[in-house]
């Protein structure tokens, strides 16, 4: 782990940084760290608690979001959907039953270790309408609209 203050790292340091400790999050989800993470994180910034109570475990212990951002969009069926800092796909699950079948998530975080959590996590629930993307987003229909998630 960098022993530098914040102040005193690059900024390739400081993803580095962010990266890892993602992915220890996702690793090692009871772990000690200095932010709130899991399933009472999620239902405290305002998930249902009726909903979150009924999903696997996997898919809200490693919650490090800053809210419920469900309430603020009205997302319809057919629309496309970019979640930056997927995490281990709390929000995937709620957009993807948002836009049905006929549209589409896709999920980008620094950490892989999250993202194939995520993966894991949209299989063991039954979404079959997200996909990940990494490092570079290329775009191919510049006729779509993205709605930027977070």
């Amino acid at each position: 782990m960098n022993e530098k203050s914040l102040s005193e790292m690059t900024s390739d340091e400081i993803k580095e940084a962010v990266k890892e400790k993602y992915s220890q999050v996702a690793k090692d989800p009871c772990g000690s760290f200095n932010f709130p993470v899991g399933e009472t994180f999620a239902i405290d910034v305002g998930y249902p608690k009726e909903i979150i109570n009924k999903l696997p475990q996997k898919l809200t212990e490693s919650f490090t979001g800053a809210n419920n951002p469900q309430p603020f969009i009205e997302l319809e069926v057919g629309e496309i959907v970019l979640d930056l800092g997927c995490g281990a796909g709390l929000d995937l699950y709620f957009y993807a039953k948002s836009v049905g079948s006929k549209g589409k998530v896709y999920g980008l975080d620094i950490s892989t270790d999250m993202v194939e959590k995520a993966k894991y996590n949209m299989k063991s629930v039954g979404i079959d309408n997200v996909e990940f993307v990494w490092k570079h987003l290329f775009f191919r229909d510049n006729s779509s609209v993205f709605r930027f998630a977070q």
